[in-house]
């Protein structure tokens, strides 16, 4: 355990230290700022209530609940129970802080990683594998890079993010659709009575 906690480390000072650069700092603040993620939703959700997307909509909703779950669940639970603190804490004096604060101590897993993990779950379970895909998949990456980047996350924090991220966008998206079927079943027996 204790190799795994030190490559961790050696990962976290190679982003965090040696990939620094000045316009690159700007753009990692950017992927991290929760008020550009909102913006972003924001429009989306209102440009497909406008249009009358409903699908659009529909997955606007479910990616909403599953990010709130995603976020409650790290860091109500993990992030206390895990109880690891976060790079900055931990080596004030040589982590390169480029974000305003550190944040909150704990930092295990880290929930913009998972957040940014469901949103490419029920984005592709939602709408399928298409070309772009990459571009989905490339949020939780830069999302990921970003934290280790601005030194408030361990590399493992961000994989722990993925994960959390990942499973319940996968739980979410089923159980939407279960629920969507549960639904239609019941319309269609009103309407044939």
């Amino acid at each position: 355990m204790e190799q795994l906690v030190d490559m961790d480390s050696e990962i976290f000072f190679l982003i965090n230290q040696k990939l620094a650069f000045p316009l690159l700092d700007k753009a990692m603040l950017l992927f991290s700022n929760p008020v550009f993620w909102a913006f972003f939703w924001g429009v989306i959700f209102i440009y497909a209530a406008a249009s009358r997307n409903w699908r659009l909509v529909e997955f606007c909703l479910l990616t909403a609940i599953a990010i709130s779950i995603t976020d409650a669940i790290s860091f109500q639970f993990l992030k206390p129970l895990v109880g690891r603190y976060r790079p900055c804490y931990q080596f004030v004096e040589s982590v390169r802080l480029v974000a305003e604060s550190c944040g909150g101590n704990l930092s295990f897993p880290s929930n913009h990683a998972g957040n940014a993990m469901t949103f490419a779950v029920t984005h592709l379970l939602f709408f399928g594998f298409k070309k772009t895909s990459a571009l989905v998949l490339a949020v939780p990456l830069l999302v990921g890079i970003s934290r280790v980047y601005l030194g408030v996350h361990f590399p493992g924090d961000v994989l722990g993010g993925y994960l959390v991220g990942g499973v319940v966008g996968l739980f979410s998206f089923y159980a939407f659709s279960l629920s969507i079927h549960f639904l239609s079943m019941k319309i269609s027996k009103i309407r044939t009575k």
